[in-house]
């Protein structure tokens, strides 16, 4: 036996089958942290998007409670979208031709007096 661990050729043999060894080790702990590293990048990413996403969508709502602001704004919100008069005001409601077959808009009350 002691001729053939002096061999060249089966030290070689074992040489490149120890290195292989440590090579598939090495490679199958680097799998686990690199999978890891490109989950995070993905994440990352998708996490910079949403926070896009949300700075346009604040910067939106900033710019609508400027408009709201204004007085005049607030005012041609509630006659518009709710239908509201000042006192004294009266409402005409002009209904869409009988021939259409469109139902009529809804009826505005008038505010007691």
């Amino acid at each position: 036996m002691s001729s053939e661990a002096g061999n060249p050729r089966v030290r070689r043999a074992v040489t490149l089958l120890v290195s292989a060894a440590v090579l598939s080790i090495c490679v199958l702990t680097l799998i686990s942290p690199v999978r890891q590293l490109l989950a995070q990048e993905g994440r990352i990413a998708e996490v910079r998007r949403e926070s896009e996403d949300l700075d346009r969508r604040n910067a939106e709502l900033e710019a609508r409670i400027e408009q709201l602001s204004d007085d005049s704004e607030i005012e041609r919100l509630a006659r518009e979208e709710l239908g509201l008069v000042k006192p004294g005001e009266e409402v005409y409601v002009v209904l869409p031709d009988p021939g259409t077959g469109q139902p009529p808009p809804p009826a505005i009350e008038q505010p007691e007096r």
